[in-house]
């Protein structure tokens, strides 16, 4: 069983479980780092990084002098000016809404938890966040290939959905 404490609430002795007091501070602090990300950063638009993701694709010529075709190597933008600066703003407030999630009483937190040993929200969050993430890490370390940043989200995805039925 989780642990729980009791805060004295005006004249009343409240007793709460403690993940509520943990997912409260967590779901603040990332409502607070995408205000702060707001008030930071879009005060003046130069701090943001924007990336291209393109794709290459195979162009056939006909070679004049040989007669033959030849692959002429090309590549296409698929996605124009990805912001750095609003996947991390939209991994913040996704965070923040997941963590606030957990709280609403039709979720059942307490009895999925404790009693089926299951939280299959979290793996939805991860699926996304953690493949925010990952797309972020992989513009900054210089990968802007569509196809590698949509396997990378869907074995993320597909780790998270193994994780779920694991668990």
């Amino acid at each position: 069983k989780l642990s729980s404490c009791r805060c004295r609430c005006g004249d009343k002795n409240v007793e709460t479980k403690s993940y509520w007091i943990v997912n409260i501070i967590a779901a603040v602090l990332h409502l607070v780092n995408a205000i702060l990300m707001l008030i930071l950063y879009y005060e003046n638009d130069q701090h943001d990084q924007l990336y291209d993701i393109t794709t290459p694709y195979g162009s056939w010529i006909r070679n004049n002098e040989t007669g033959t075709m030849e692959v002429i190597s090309k590549s296409t933008t698929v996605v124009e000016g990805v912001s750095l600066n609003w996947l991390i703003f939209s991994f913040h407030i996704m965070s923040f809404v997941f963590q606030m999630l957990v709280l609403i009483p039709q979720y059942r937190y307490e009895e999925m938890v404790e009693k089926k040993g299951q939280n299959w929200l979290r793996f939805l969050e991860y699926s996304i966040s953690a493949s925010l993430m990952l797309v972020c890490i992989a513009l900054t370390t210089g990968i802007r290939d569509f196809i590698t940043i949509l396997s990378i989200c869907a074995l993320n995805i597909i780790t998270q959905v193994l994780g779920a039925f694991n668990e």
